[in-house]
């Protein structure tokens, strides 16, 4: 990986660094919307094996998706750490296993790593090191597959025939 100076590393790109499994991961600030700490988490049958329910906010039916399922990591999310953020032109719920801080104006920068040594490489955007830690910064859009998006947001998103799993 080649490393260079990009918007990943100026002062005003934020983003919320989480753990999952013993890896750490950052999301664009931009792209939550909130954090939601208490939730009740309704079940949903047929649906995609990381969609754990999902939740009301505002009157809003939210789908909620356990990270660590999507990513094929071991384990399962503590209850209360959830993300609410924008992917794919649609809300979710992003279960982490910490929510760690809010991190800004890291210094190197890998851009798109190259390799497929690591099952979530094609949705990261760059590599950061911090505090000389490496955090992956996640795309959120391109987490799901145009099929995955189907079977979360069903026929009613507009994305096709919204088939089960």
């Amino acid at each position: 990986m080649k490393k260079l100076r990009s918007r990943h590393t100026r002062s005003d790109f934020q983003f919320a660094r989480v753990r999952l499994g013993g890896e750490e991961f950052g999301i664009d600030l931009k792209r939550i919307k909130e954090i939601a700490m208490r939730f009740e988490l309704r079940g949903v049958a047929g649906a995609a094996p990381f969609v754990e329910g999902v939740v009301t906010l505002r009157g809003l039916d939210v789908p909620v998706i356990d990270l660590r399922k999507r990513f094929f990591l071991n384990g399962s999310f503590e209850p209360g750490r959830m993300l609410i953020a924008q992917l794919n032109g649609h809300v979710a719920g992003l279960l982490v296993d910490e929510i760690k801080d809010i991190k800004s104006g890291c210094r190197e920068v890998m851009i798109r790593p190259g390799s497929a040594q690591n099952r979530w490489n094609g949705c990261v955007e760059a590599v950061v090191e911090c505090a000389e830690k490496s955090i992956y910064i996640i795309d959120l859009d391109r987490v799901f597959t145009e099929r995955e998006i189907k079977a979360i947001y069903g026929p009613t998103s507009g994305n096709g025939d919204g088939e089960a799993w």
